[in-house]
């Protein structure tokens, strides 16, 4: 026998609410964590030494690897 369509169309269905909840949670997760970073004054992307931005000194966000260079560290 085939699978009742009724029950492939609730499954489907069920798929689809996850799915759309799943990237919703995701959307939030990032704008949270953007009001977290624009609450600390750091909305300008952080970098290391004296360029003025995010923290004095850097937030250690850029190493310096010579002139002009930067190592990105997490």
């Amino acid at each position: 026998m085939y699978p009742d369509p009724y029950a492939i169309r609730s499954r489907i269905d069920d798929l689809h609410r996850e799915a759309a909840h799943q990237r919703l949670a995701g959307e939030a997760r990032r704008l949270r964590r953007a009001a977290r970073r624009r609450e600390r004054g750091r909305d300008i992307p952080a970098q290391d030494g004296p360029e003025g931005r995010g923290r004095p000194g850097g937030d250690g966000r850029r190493r310096r690897r010579g002139p002009g260079r930067f190592r990105l560290t997490a």
